[in-house]
């Protein structure tokens, strides 16, 4: 008789935790996906690089957007708010006040700008493929596609999860929204 309540209470603690699972990833997408980026505001994404790329749990992108100047400024802070990347965009060009050696890679580079550009730019709000949870942004040639997938987004109609699948999937980097304002 023992084993049988106890095997009843376990179930009930198993069932309690799948339903409270469920309901978590039901609240998660409470709200309709829509193409909307982040321009013309001020947001934090914390960063989470691939295995591939080493770690980078504890890294951070900073965009602030200026509107008296009309320029974004954009930073990759390191542990301790150690500033790996600065730059600005203003709406035309980038400009890097610091920019790490791995940005002398042109590749780097271009995938760098391409997903700020995806994050705050307008030039690519009528490529994208949405449905009732999510928006994908495909860019590129069929050899060197990047793809972009905005999830989970929020009352204000902000994704709070965007993961970038960089050259068909070999590197993938996904960006958690903190904080937009």
């Amino acid at each position: 008789m023992a084993k049988k309540i106890i095997f009843l209470l376990c179930f009930c603690v198993f069932l309690t935790a799948c339903f409270r699972t469920q309901q978590k990833t039901q609240q998660q997408n409470l709200y309709p996906a829509k193409v909307q980026n982040f321009a013309q505001v001020s947001s934090v994404f914390k960063v989470e690089l691939d295995d591939k790329l080493g770690e980078g749990s504890s890294l951070l992108l900073s965009i602030d957007y200026n509107k008296q100047e009309s320029v974004y400024i954009v930073k990759i802070l390191g542990a301790f708010a150690s500033v790996l990347l600065k730059a600005k965009y203003d709406l035309n060009t980038f400009t890097y006040d610091y920019k790490p050696e791995f940005m002398e890679n042109p590749q780097v580079k271009d995938l760098f700008e391409q997903t700020i550009l995806v994050l705050i730019g307008e030039q690519y709000l009528n490529k994208y493929n949405c449905n009732s949870k999510q928006c994908v942004l495909d860019l590129g040639s069929e050899m060197f596609r990047n793809k972009y997938i905005l999830s989970s987004y929020n009352e204000q109609g902000f994704a709070g999860e965007v993961l970038c699948s960089y050259r068909r999937g070999v590197i993938k980097i996904k960006l958690e929204l903190l904080k937009v304002k």
